[in-house]
């Protein structure tokens, strides 16, 4: 969407604590860029302001144009900086600032760490971490601190402590949209900036590889390799759709002759497609079931099976979607829970089936006869059927 200086902004902070200046210029600004910090620390500071203002502002406070503005926000967008609102009607954005993590969340993410010791490389990487070494660890501390309970506007007690874990809970997404079954850090570990270049270590790429490779079971080295011979280094860029081939390719050479619903979803899915390779398109199905949805290997190879059954052998996004808002509404949950759902839709779907075949072959003879069938009689056929 693109940014005018006419529009209009208002900025607010989405918890109630100070920001660490010390963990953004440290931390995080190795990774956001001198722009994307310039822009935090300045909506920061207008986050009492009570009116709207427009985006000329932010360009000749920061010294950026509209278009630096827009991409810095972007970056602090992605690093979990800030969440932005609009609103058409008043062409206004709220911009919610959210503060950094701690510094040993941050140092510790499979991602965020990797990325800034590749970014700084070892020597600066490790003076960075010793500034932050000196925080007291509170393991095997007790918070008895005094709280307040009464004095939030006449809150219950339980009420006021539901409040304090709202606000000592992060809400955010632990993961930063990254896959929680991908090793990041075994798959970076040894890659140099000749094999992997640092510029193409950005958080869509570092996204998209563990989202991919948590759809399929493959040795990490193999898959690195894969990886690597995807990256074209005259132009450095990373082809993410010979990465899809290459996968494919892999998985169809490689393919089980006995398969179970333990085994990785595009193993089963090539499975019941007769050995098929599994399209780019199906593998981004499989990913939206595991990494969105956050479904076992198990239901997921379930609902392949129903869809395939049910839709004409086809694996198709729309048809995924109907099984899931089934699967959604009765809480399916394990492989026994998907089973019985398979079971239920397949009676339900042969009763469809064998209810058009009646009707079908009653009109059929109907009109041999020179006659019409009845709504009267064409909904006692139907009652007959679901009895």
């Amino acid at each position: 969407m693109e940014l005018f200086e006419e529009d209009l902004y208002r900025a607010e902070t989405a918890e109630t604590q100070e920001v660490d200046i010390n963990t953004l210029t440290e931390l995080y600004q190795p990774l956001i860029g001198v722009f994307s910090l310039s822009l935090y620390l300045t909506l920061y500071s207008e986050r009492t302001q009570k009116e709207a203002l427009k985006h000329s502002r932010l360009v000749r406070l920061t010294g950026c144009d509209i278009d630096s503005i827009l991409k810095a926000r972007q970056q602090l967008e992605k690093y979990g900086l800030l969440k932005t609102y609009y609103s058409a009607d008043t062409n206004t954005y709220l911009y919610r600032l959210y503060a950094p993590k701690a510094p040993r969340r941050f140092l510790e993410h499979a991602v965020f760490g990797m990325q800034l010791r590749s970014r700084l490389e070892r020597v600066e990487y490790e003076r960075s971490r010793r500034l932050f070494e000196s925080a007291f660890d509170l393991k095997g501390y007790k918070d008895v601190s005094e709280r307040m309970v009464n004095g939030l506007d006449g809150m219950s007690v339980s009420d006021y402590e539901n409040f304090q874990r709202e606000i000592e809970t992060d809400a955010e997404d632990e993961n930063f949209g990254f896959s929680s079954n991908f090793d990041y850090q075994r798959f970076m570990n040894g890659l140099t900036d000749l094999q992997f270049p640092l510029s193409l270590r950005t958080t869509e790429n570092l996204r998209f590889i563990g989202a991919l490779a948590s759809s399929v079971n493959m040795d990490m080295n193999e898959f690195r390799k894969m990886v690597l011979n995807s990256i074209d280094f005259n132009t450095k860029t990373f082809d993410r759709n010979g990465l899809y081939q290459r996968l494919v390719r892999s998985m169809d050479a490689n393919r089980k002759k006995e398969v179970s619903y333990s085994d990785a979803p595009a193993d089963y899915l090539s499975y019941c497609l007769n050995n098929a390779p599994v399209s780019a398109s199906s593998l981004r199905i499989l990913e939206y079931l595991a990494n969105d949805l956050q479904y076992s290997n198990e239901v997921i190879n379930v609902i392949i099976e129903i869809c395939l059954e049910s839709n004409n052998n086809r694996f198709t996004r729309s048809y995924v979607d109907k099984i899931v808002e089934t699967f959604g509404a009765s809480n399916v949950k394990t492989l026994e829970d998907a089973l019985k759902m398979k079971k239920i839709l397949v009676k339900n779907q042969n009763s469809q089936i064998r209810r058009n075949r009646r009707i079908y072959k009653a009109e059929a003879k109907k009109e041999e006869e020179g006659q019409s069938i009845s709504m009267d009689e064409l909904r006692k056929m139907m009652e007959d059927l679901e009895a």
